[in-house]
């Protein structure tokens, strides 16, 4: 836990303990003085997440080297490496194929746990690339299914996944990243997920050809 989580931990105190203050000012009938704790409360609510926003604004994208895990929580997910071709099976592709391989990881102790709502896009220099179905389709054909990466993961699990993207001929990925639901670090001053930074990019790793 980092300071600013700390900070973050002591704002959301300092919040809830302001609003019961003004509910039991309001209930014993000061009105007045419920308003004023409630606005200086709401004034210091908006400083911090003006901090948050600007420190967001201002930081770099974080690059997490192919094989490194990012964290959320007890949630983690990496990039292993990728393979570029031309044709899956028989279905070849518009571009070129990127084969990702990626790794989910629980941290947990305790209990199973899984994410809900994530996504990966390819990134190239002028956007960003979804999965393509056909690709997908035609690795599963020849591979089995690839697990979602809402999979359940058991404490202290690994579990290898993999997702297909048609890249126009002549682009290089620069990377790949990750939408991640929103959680406690969209607040956090200086968190690579808070609320207005650039996404994390994995980097892929030399592209091997198969």
């Amino acid at each position: 836990m980092t300071l600013f989580d700390l900070l973050f931990l002591a704002v959301l105190v300092l919040a809830a303990a302001a609003l019961a203050g003004a509910l039991a000012l309001a209930g014993a009938g000061r009105r007045r003085a419920a308003g004023r704790l409630a606005a200086a409360a709401a004034i210091g609510a908006a400083v911090y997440l003006g901090v948050v926003g600007v420190v967001a604004r201002a930081a770099p994208a974080r690059v997490i080297a192919a094989g490194r895990l990012r964290c959320y929580d007890d949630w983690c997910f990496g990039v292993a490496g990728a393979e570029r071709t031309a044709a899956i099976g028989g279905v070849r592709a518009q571009g070129g194929f990127y084969v990702v391989h990626l790794v989910l990881h629980s941290r947990a102790l305790k209990r199973a746990q899984r994410e809900r709502g994530d996504r990966v896009f390819l990134l190239i220099p002028a956007g960003r690339i979804v999965v393509s179905g056909d690709g997908q389709r035609a690795w599963q054909a020849l591979h089995g299914l690839a697990p979602g990466l809402d999979a359940w993961l058991q404490p202290g699990a690994t579990v290898a996944t993999v997702r297909v993207f048609d890249v126009p001929e002549g682009i290089q990925p620069t990377g790949l990243t990750l939408v991640h639901p929103p959680g406690p670090g969209k607040l956090v001053i200086g968190d690579d997920d808070s609320f207005g930074h650039r996404p994390a990019i994995w980097l892929l790793g030399p592209a091997q050809v198969p």
